[in-house]
């Protein structure tokens, strides 16, 4: 073994650590309800600013709520709100989303398992991108 294939190895080794630690699951904690945190409804993956350790074992999966208010009561318009949030209710993944409603208005929630799961819609999988870089430093190395 030449030591470019060492050199690899010892490389994928620290990048396969780094993608499985131990640590809890990070998930984003924000609600846009909070004046100080609007912008918690289009979160990237490229950001950490809402980004937290949520513990285990109570905290299985991160959640991430969009409350639609339909009816003006209570003092609030007629509003949606993001919630993303640590969750101890358990993921189900044939139904990792459902829909409530009720009188003031519906919401969706959806629950994930990974870290920095429950980002916005708009961004890019973070699963895909860490196939992407361990492929490519595989193709590159041998």
């Amino acid at each position: 073994m030449g030591p470019r294939f060492c050199l690899g190895l010892t490389c994928l080794f620290f990048i396969f650590l780094k993608l499985n630690s131990v640590s809890g699951l990070l998930c984003y904690v924000c609600s846009t309800k909070n004046e100080n945190e609007r912008d918690c409804d289009d979160i990237t993956l490229d950001s950490d600013k809402y980004l937290q350790n949520c513990t285990a074992p109570k905290n299985v999966t991160c959640r991430v709520q969009v409350q639609w208010i339909d009816f003006e009561a209570k003092f609030e318009g007629k509003d949606k709100h993001v919630i993303r949030k640590c969750a101890s209710t358990e993921y189900d993944p044939q139904a990792p989303c459902y829909e409530r409603t009720g009188y003031l208005g519906r919401m969706n929630v959806c629950a994930c398992t990974t870290d920095a799961c429950n980002e916005s819609s708009k961004s890019v999988s973070t699963n895909i991108f860490k196939v992407f870089v361990v492929s490519l430093l595989t193709f590159l190395l041998i």
